[in-house]
């Protein structure tokens, strides 16, 4: 426990203060309030409280904000100039039919939240190409791993091997639980999509 101290007062708020030496950046905290009543009361995240919260989860605990430069992203030179082309894998080409679910739906067909086409890696490698010539310098996948969705944000293990391509963000690299608002970019055709492959359109559904 460490003791505050009286440091101003406004003649409306008093303030407290208190020198705590860290070992480490990480911090959780509450306040314990006194009185001289002989009452005790605890001021969490919650507000005040009668008693303090449990250790387990540290659910009520104030959070330090601990933003060291190492642990801040820097962008990559690279990322300056380059042109990124969303990809949503099972909608964008299928390159290797011999890893189709049973359940594949017939490619151009409707689709739907629950439909697959069996777009996968090898149909985006087939199309660089195609990439390339539009002025692509970059791709940014939605999720790859192992998922019973077609969109894959809901995982059911960690244990697939994840493509860190160059434009994936860096808050996305160790899971799928973020979202980042690109559902909503719009993006305006250029060409049309060559054989099989489906444009952005295709997955908007």
């Amino acid at each position: 426990m460490l003791p505050l101290a009286r440091e101003a007062s406004d003649g409306i708020l008093d303030y407290w203060t208190a020198v705590l030496s860290m070992s480490t950046s990480r911090l959780r905290y509450i306040f314990e309030l006194r009185f001289a009543s002989g009452e005790t009361r605890f001021l969490t995240e919650y507000g005040f409280v009668d008693a303090a919260p449990r250790w387990k989860h540290y659910a009520g605990y104030f959070f330090y904000p601990y933003d060291l430069p190492v642990d801040r992203f820097a962008m990559p030179s690279w990322v300056a100039g380059t042109t990124f082309y969303l990809v949503f894998p099972d909608r964008f080409a299928n390159g290797d039919r011999s890893n189709d679910p049973a359940w594949v739906r017939p490619w151009g067909e409707a689709p739907t939240n629950d439909s697959f086409f069996g777009g996968d890696i090898a149909g985006i490698r087939q199309r660089l190409g195609w990439l390339s010539d539009l002025g692509v310098s970059g791709l940014y996948l939605t999720p790859v791993f192992a998922s019973p969705s077609n969109h894959k944000y809901d995982p059911e293990d960690y244990e697939t091997e994840v493509f860190l391509l160059p434009a994936a963000s860096h808050a996305e690299k160790d899971g799928a639980y973020t979202n980042t608002q690109r559902m909503l970019q719009w993006h305006e055709k250029s060409v049309e999509p060559p054989g099989d492959a489906n444009s952005d359109l295709q997955f908007m559904i």
